[in-house]
């Protein structure tokens, strides 16, 4: 009876632990709304692509390939951020990405580089949405 209790009393102790391990301990979760680098990457290459239009001097196809996602610190919109179409009262995000675009041309292959600031917000049908600040110098 004693083993019994005391293999109870460890495999609860055991459990405390693996929940605790699970949670992170200490650490802060992301809310589940968070820009992640997932969403950048998608709403990056979507805008790439944009010019692919079905046209003779447009390209064929855009191939995107990041080489870094930066996301920084989020703040709230202020009035120079309503200004430029970004929500009141929205969540902005700055992100610094770096990406190769290769254009894909019916004759040839165009490839650039980019190194560019944005910030990211979800617009007012809840989806995310970027405003290109320029590349970083």
């Amino acid at each position: 009876m004693k083993l019994r209790s005391s293999l109870v009393s460890l495999s609860f102790v055991f459990l405390i632990a693996l929940g605790i391990a699970f949670k992170g301990g200490n650490v802060a979760a992301a809310p589940p709304d968070a820009l992640t680098e997932a969403i950048v990457k998608e709403v990056v290459t979507r805008q790439a692509n944009h010019v692919v239009d079905g046209t003779i001097s447009a390209p064929k196809s855009i191939t995107v390939t990041f080489e870094s996602v930066k996301i920084g610190t989020p703040r709230k919109a202020s009035k120079a951020d309503e200004f430029n179409g970004i929500p009141p009262k929205a969540t902005i995000y700055p992100v610094r990405v770096k990406y190769t675009a290769v254009y894909h041309y019916s004759r040839s292959d165009e490839t650039n580089h980019y190194y560019y600031d944005y910030v990211f917000f979800k617009d007012s049908f809840n989806e995310w949405k970027a405003l290109g600040l320029g590349p970083v110098r």
